[in-house]
């Protein structure tokens, strides 16, 4: 897996020693490899929003901000917003930032349901204005 510039750079070695890590890690936690290529293309996707601050420096918001910008997004399905959650997860657990592991990961994976077509929130957008009164 060849990573691109954006890749972090870890205390602990080279950025290719980064990702070798990486995925040695998630392929532990049972990612298939198909899939592990897919991780590390998501967690790129993240890193180049952040292209001049280093991994160590990133803080919960920045994740928060990022995963609500990309919840917007019309062109990603829920399993794709899961995949990109659950991949930021494993670069900070890798990365031992020190937040990682209170991080509230599982509400960020949980908020990537798509709302039934019969949700009230769903159905009042969608209902036609009825006008009342004297018309």
């Amino acid at each position: 897996m060849q990573p691109t510039d954006t890749t972090p750079r870890s205390t602990g070695g080279t950025r290719d020693g980064f990702w070798d890590r990486y995925v040695a890690h998630i392929r532990a936690k049972g990612v298939p490899s198909i899939a592990a290529r897919w991780y590390v293309i998501r967690a790129e996707h993240y890193l180049q929003a952040f292209v001049h601050k280093r991994l160590a420096d990133h803080t919960p918001q920045d994740v928060t901000d990022y995963l609500e910008k990309l919840g917007r997004l019309d062109s990603i399905a829920d399993w794709q917003y899961r995949q990109t959650v659950d991949a930021l997860q494993h670069v900070f657990v890798v990365s031992e930032v020190t937040w990682a592991q209170q991080f509230d990961w599982a509400y960020w994976k949980a908020s990537a349901r798509t709302l039934p077509v019969h949700h009230p929130t769903i159905a009042r957008e969608a209902a036609p204005a009825t006008v009342q009164g004297n018309a």
